[in-house]
């Protein structure tokens, strides 16, 4: 039998790429803004996160990092519309 030293945790990192013209503008504010016309994001809840956006309109696209406890950028993503096949995920 096995046994597990040390914690389990429910950290999870995402980053991505997402260009522009494929969202909405609520869909970019929300993004921007995870509380914007929102309850979704956990933050009310008092999970920690880390959410670095940055927009780059020259070159049509959105570049995020999050860093988070319990939460998952997937589920928000979705949670707001975005399809998965337009969001290009990194490590």
């Amino acid at each position: 039998m096995k046994i597990r030293q040390g914690f389990v945790s429910n950290s999870s990192s995402s980053s991505f790429v997402i260009r522009l013209h494929k969202l909405t503008e609520e869909q970019i504010l929300r993004i921007l803004d995870p509380d914007y016309g929102s309850q979704n994001c956990g933050a009310e809840d008092g999970f920690p996160f880390i959410w670095s956006i940055a927009i780059d309109r020259d070159s049509d696209r959105i570049e995020g990092y999050t860093a988070m406890d319990n939460f998952s950028m997937y589920e928000y993503f979705e949670d707001i519309g975005v399809p998965n096949g337009i969001v290009e995920w990194g490590d």
